[in-house]
């Protein structure tokens, strides 16, 4: 690398790290302030990331991070990527229940994005779908991201030279029984599809509703026996999809119209990773939503409501450092505060990750009661 691209690369600020291996980062551009994904990546496929780069250039509406820049020596790949703000299918999944409807509605519009990747010359194979690698925009379109196990595909080919995929939502070809084809993501939005209504993508058997038999035939052992394209498959799901809550018919197909754009000031505060919950999205209107909240629970606690027992000025300090206390917890616990749920509560079963956040809520509660009593039992 030239000490040009090295100055271009330095450019590209780590603000905050984004995956567990320290290789994926928000960054923020020194002179430009704008926000982008940073990558270092020490095993990758440069003609994937060359044929994703000139394809996102000529089709922007692609639902795809466009890549900004990439830069490489003899050991990595350095790949700077448009920054998708919303949240992953994993965050949502840990926030409600989605019905047969909405994961069809997803399902489509996941389709959609994987026609366009396997029509290329050659096909792009994802090889990685699953809830972390979906994101809902802020607009509620769907983005495909993180295409670092992905590969082009080469007819012939018996098996793949480098086994890469997420255990669960593999296919057994990603095992090394024969080559990724176009059938390896149609198992995987099959798994996704399992993964999003019961909280499991392992077990088929688990999920008898009405998408059943897609997702059985998705997920087949033998990649001839699952759906031939994702335009079938597509097919197959829309029966389903006109009474999801969302449903927009425009929405699943690519519309010609630019993205609507953040304004300054929403960019400028986007991801700011310690600002208090509701700001860090930078949205006006969940701004003012925090604005009004905090008000509120501000007036409370200065109005002497809730030390309106407390007989003496070491009882009213006590309850008013409870309650402060109590308070702060419970909005960073349930706002996601620095992710601190998602790091508490990994369990991957809806049931499980419910009973783990009350468990913790409870320890969160006897914490805090702990706090607040200690300095008051000092007090003679």
């Amino acid at each position: 690398m030239t000490v040009e691209r090295e100055y271009e690369l330095s450019c590209y600020k780590k603000i905050l790290q984004l995956d567990s291996n320290g290789d994926v980062f928000l960054s923020r551009h020194i002179e430009t302030g704008r926000m982008s994904v940073r990558k270092n990546l020490p095993l990758y496929s440069k003609d994937t990331y060359d044929l994703l780069n000139s394809y996102t250039t000529t089709h922007p509406e692609l639902h795809i991070p466009a890549i900004i820049d990439m830069f490489s020596d003899d050991e990595n790949l350095y790949v700077i990527e448009e920054y998708i703000e919303g949240k992953t299918l994993l965050q949502i999944m840990d926030e409600q229940t989605m019905t047969d409807d909405e994961v069809a509605l997803l399902g489509t519009k996941l389709c959609t994005i994987l026609s366009e990747l396997h029509s290329l010359t050659p096909p792009i194979i994802h090889r990685d779908i699953k809830p972390s690698n979906l994101i809902i925009d802020t607009h509620g379109e769907l983005y495909l991201i993180d295409f670092d196990s992905a590969k082009l595909y080469a007819e012939g080919n018996n098996e793949d030279t480098v086994l890469l995929g997420t255990r669960g939502y593999a296919a057994p070809e990603q095992y090394g029984f024969g080559q990724s084809s176009p059938q390896t993501d149609i198992y995987g939005v099959g798994a996704l599809m399992l993964a999003l209504l019961t909280g499991s993508e392992r077990d088929k058997n688990e999920y008898h509703g009405k998408l059943a038999s897609i997702i059985e035939k998705c997920m087949r052992l033998d990649p001839s026996d699952r759906y031939s394209d994702a335009t079938e498959l597509k097919n197959a799901l829309l029966p389903f999809v006109k009474n999801a809550p969302n449903y927009d018919n425009d929405s699943l197909t690519y519309k010609t119209n630019a993205p609507k754009k953040q304004s300054v000031f929403s960019r400028s505060l986007y991801h700011i990773p310690y600002l208090p919950v509701g700001f860090r999205t930078g949205i006006i209107k969940n701004m003012i939503a925090a604005v009004l909240s905090y008000s509120i629970i501000f007036s409370i606690l200065t109005s002497g409501v809730l030390t309106e027992n407390a007989k003496t000025a070491e009882e009213r300090t006590f309850f008013t450092v409870y309650w402060v206390i109590l308070t702060v917890l419970t909005i960073g616990y349930w706002g996601d505060y620095l992710g601190i749920r998602q790091k508490l509560v990994p369990a991957k079963r809806r049931g499980v990750r419910v009973l783990l956040s009350i468990l913790i809520y409870v320890a969160i509660i006897i914490l805090t009661l702990v706090i607040a009593v200690f300095p008051y039992s000092t007090i003679e």
